[in-house]
């Protein structure tokens, strides 16, 4: 079935939508999926996906300007320049994740799409461009929290000239926040090594909360991520049911990290919570400290 969009926006032109009611409608048609869209604006949803699909999509609307205020939760994928060109302005993003985004975007053309600079987490599941990246750690006005991969990060850092890399370096220890991970066909047979654990302990010197996922096989590296990071006050660290953590004595383990903190932890400043989740074959060990 063909749809005519522009036949259809007309039946909300009239002087009860616009004039009566102030309704404004927008109608999304994806011409892959031949599905028909249909929305007041402002967008009252709270999560959007600007994706592929849209690309295939014809937009209509009697609003001037696509407003979507009210979305908090954004995912970017597969854009290019082009795609951040439209009428759709997202202002109150509290959340947003970044997938394959064009290398010819600059951080301008982004802020002016999603005001960027006033949201508070943003995940990075693909590396993007070292200038991008350093922009929009730099011109964030909240406290940020990122997710991003190890591999990605160090990628980042590694294609960025040396001022942009000695940049890159001062805001990511501005971060109280940081969820890293590491891309299980990257994985090493023993994990990453103490010095890679050192690199991460000196790019997020100031880290307050940190979730590590994947990222460690051996239990060495808990004990110097506790000594390193001065600021910890909260750390999740999972583990992939084959990583030699499990030859810890989970029984005795709160005992154990006292013994390799170095005097840093004691029975009264830490707590300590050992779960498993047996359907993803998944293990976490939770601190909080004081």
């Amino acid at each position: 079935m063909i749809i005519n969009i522009n036949e259809l926006i007309k039946s909300f032109m009239t002087d009860f939508w616009l004039i009566e009611k102030k309704w404004f409608i927008t109608c999304d048609y994806y011409k892959n999926l031949t599905r028909l869209k249909v929305y007041t604006v402002p967008y009252m949803g709270k999560e959007y996906t600007d994706d592929i699909f849209l690309k295939s999509s014809q937009r209509i609307s009697t609003s001037k300007i696509n407003d979507m205020s009210n979305i908090r939760q954004l995912r970017l994928r597969d854009i290019t320049l082009q795609d951040i060109i439209s009428n759709d302005h997202f202002t109150n993003l509290q959340s947003l994740e970044i997938w394959h985004i064009s290398d010819e975007i600059t951080y301008n053309q982004l802020n002016r799409f999603l005001n960027i600079s006033s949201i508070k987490n943003i995940v990075f599941p693909f590396r993007i461009n070292s200038k991008l990246f350093y922009d929009i750690l730099k011109y964030n006005t909240t406290q940020i929290s990122i997710e991003i991969y190890y591999d990605d990060l160090i990628e980042i850092l590694r294609r960025a000239t040396s001022h942009n890399r000695h940049q890159i370096i001062i805001e990511l220890k501005k971060i109280k926040q940081l969820n890293l991970k590491y891309r299980f066909k990257y994985r090493q047979s023993q994990g990453l090594t103490v010095k890679q654990v050192k690199k991460i302990c000196y790019l997020f010197s100031n880290i307050e909360q940190l979730f590590i996922t994947d990222l460690f096989e051996s239990n060495e590296s808990i004990p110097l991520l506790i000594r390193k990071l001065k600021h910890l006050s909260f750390l999740c660290i999972s583990f992939h049911k084959d990583a030699s953590i499990r030859q810890i004595d989970i029984s005795n383990i709160r005992q154990w990290l006292i013994d390799q903190s170095r005097t840093k932890l004691n029975e009264n400043n830490f707590i300590c919570k050992w779960s498993e989740i047996v359907f993803h074959r998944t293990f976490y060990l939770v601190l909080h400290f004081d």
